[in-house]
């Protein structure tokens, strides 16, 4: 994000809430937004490198044991969803 700018609405599933407290959350939230998108293949880092210059979609990916925590901001960069997926 750059600076100047107003932080994006955060969206964080229920779900999440039960695994990570507000400190954990906040850990990954800030690895998503300085570009430390976690668990992602090359290509996937290279499409996020795209989708910040083009205004596209953002995702991050976390392994947390059996559930892997999504982080997903949308191209205009106003809403930020924070979501579990199982493995």
């Amino acid at each position: 994000m750059t600076k100047g700018t107003r932080s994006p609405e955060v969206i964080v599933n229920a779900s999440v809430r039960k695994v990570l407290g507000t400190e954990d959350i906040l850990y990954f939230l800030k690895k998503h937004q300085k570009g430390e998108w976690g668990n992602i293949s090359k290509i996937e880092e290279k499409i996020n490198d795209a989708a910040l210059q083009h205004g596209y979609m953002v995702v991050s990916s976390f392994v947390l044991g059996a559930e892997t925590l999504i982080i997903k901001t949308n191209g205009e960069r106003t809403k930020t969803s924070i979501n579990l997926a199982t493995n």
